[in-house]
């Protein structure tokens, strides 16, 4: 595998990984045209020695509790709460979706949007 697929499977860009390996003098086998060659193996030496993963731990969001009772639903003050958490809840989804780079359509009572833009 050549340089592109090799830097894909370690989680960093091909010219990062090119200049990573010039910078350290690495021996790594040159094919046609001068391209970086790997194997399988090599590249997850490489992983595991110089760019090992942080995996990153979510933090625990308990979204199981039960939404707005019905016998809630003539409290003003509870019904702004339940409308509170509905947004954090949006803005959590939000920001995970962005971290993931994904996006989702959303749907109101007056437009779609979708991708950032009013269709």
């Amino acid at each position: 595998m050549f340089a592109n697929d090799a830097a894909k499977i370690i989680g960093i860009k091909p010219q990062v990984l090119r200049k990573f390996l010039r910078n350290h003098n690495i021996d790594a086998t040159r094919g046609k045209a001068a391209r970086y060659e790997f194997t399988m193996e090599e590249v997850l030496a490489l992983r595991d020695r110089f760019f090992p993963q942080e995996v990153k731990e979510a933090p625990y969001v308990d979204d199981s509790a039960p939404g707005l009772p019905i016998e809630s639903l003539t409290d003003p003050a509870q019904r702004q709460a339940f409308r509170e958490l509905r947004r954090a809840r949006n803005a959590r989804l939000q920001e995970q979706m962005y971290a993931a780079r994904m996006t989702l359509p959303q749907m109101s009572n007056e437009v779609l949007v979708a991708t950032g833009r009013i269709l």
